[in-house]
């Protein structure tokens, strides 16, 4: 017999031994497969899964006369929160007494801040 079918025999032997070992440890391992297994009842597999609410995207078109704080006066009831309003706009808002009649703007929830 060859060195590598040696080497084969062995690491074969040990990974029986293992395998013994291990259910002599644990004998309720030898009853697996005398065992029957039903499947789950219908009731037992209904998850109660509910994707995470969103808050909705909201707009806001200016009016002629509107100032940021007080847009967040009408959209938060605190006009102090203009600059969160500023902020999400800054991209098509980038001075904060550049608004327009009929712009829209983004109003990020509060809960986001």
């Amino acid at each position: 017999m060859g060195k590598s079918a040696k080497m084969l025999l062995i690491g074969n032997m040990m990974l029986f031994l293992v395998l013994f070992m291990l259910m002599e440890r644990d004998r309720s391992l030898y009853n697996l497969r005398d065992k029957k297994v039903s499947p789950p009842s219908f009731e037992e597999t209904i998850l109660d899964f509910r994707p995470p609410s969103r808050p909705k995207l909201r707009y806001y078109r200016v009016r002629r006369g509107d100032t940021f704080p007080k847009i967040a006066q009408r959209c938060y009831g605190d006009k102090r929160l203009w600059r969160k309003i500023f902020e999400a706009n800054r991209q098509t808002v980038p001075h904060q007494a550049k608004l327009i009649a009929g712009q829209l703007l983004y109003i990020p929830p509060k809960e986001s801040f």
